[in-house]
């Protein structure tokens, strides 16, 4: 039986994986310098000395946001929330990864 909310759920609760396990390496601080995964601003890609800590709180931002998917994703699922509040569900899974970004780039510069 075809059901909308748990597809949406499913579709959500996958992202909330994917963004929780490529956070885990930016944590552990094992991603190397490079031009293809991680926080890359000029400044990061400049210096280790700016990679390392801006994308480990980087990973720990992505993290949360992943969690956040897998919460509001499981609850889809299970049918708990519904997808008639769409702005609700975008803003929810979204809103974490912007905030993520700008604070990543704003500790880049205080460090």
């Amino acid at each position: 039986m075809y059901n909308r909310d748990m597809n949406l759920g499913l579709v959500i609760l996958s992202v909330g994986l994917l963004e929780c396990t490529l956070a885990i390496p930016m944590i552990l601080q094992k991603v190397k310098r490079n031009n293809l995964f991680g926080f890359r601003t000029k400044k990061t890609l400049s210096d280790d000395k700016y990679w390392y800590p801006v994308n480990k709180r980087s990973g720990i931002g992505l993290f949360i946001s992943g969690f956040i998917c897998i919460v509001v994703g499981s609850f889809m699922y299970e049918g708990i929330i519904d997808d008639k509040n769409v702005f609700y569900i975008l803003s929810v899974t979204t809103v974490p990864v912007l905030l993520m970004s700008i604070d990543s780039y704003l500790y880049q510069h205080r460090i």
